[in-house]
């Protein structure tokens, strides 16, 4: 899939299906970094093209940060997306921190892309996603420096 980069900015509303694109998109355009924070939702990771474009942007790119929401149960993430702890084993440049409590889901690609949830419930879909595309630097930065914020605090998961 290729990401439409004429419409800088969406607000996309729905379920998976709606958003599910656009995730996908993302991953596919990243080519040197992604900053990803999230529960990793096994109803929506281990949709076979969601997990495709998520294994193949992790392979692809330099670096992969992944900051798992403070309120998963590793336990569980474990059990739920098993794959993803292989592809770790596969992919030194994969990281995976845990936060010490509940953060917003927010994926940013290359310094350039952004996708912003509104904050919901841990075992529930995003219900509204805001897409930019080639997002403004001065937007970016604010969001990486919350990321990087809640980054630093977090603790790494092996």
């Amino acid at each position: 899939m290729s990401l439409e980069l004429k419409t800088p900015f969406l607000m996309v509303s729905g379920g998976p299906e709606s958003f599910k694109h656009y995730v996908i998109s993302l991953l596919g355009v990243a080519k040197n970094s992604v900053s990803m924070s999230t529960s990793m939702y096994p109803g929506f990771y281990n949709d076979p093209d969601v997990k495709q474009a998520f294994e193949s942007c992790v392979l692809r790119v330099k670096s992969f940060r992944l900051l798992l929401d403070g309120r998963v149960n590793l336990s569980k993430l474990r059990d739920g997306v098993p794959w993803l702890f292989e592809l770790k084993k596969r992919s030194p440049h994969l990281e995976i921190k845990k936060a010490g409590s509940p953060i917003v889901h927010w994926i940013i690609v290359d310094d350039q892309h952004l996708r912003l949830e509104v904050r919901h419930g841990l075992e529930e879909y995003a219900k509204r996603n805001v897409i930019i595309f080639s997002a403004p630097p001065s937007t970016v930065e604010v969001v990486k420096r919350v990321f990087e914020g809640w980054w630093g605090k977090a603790r790494v998961v092996k």
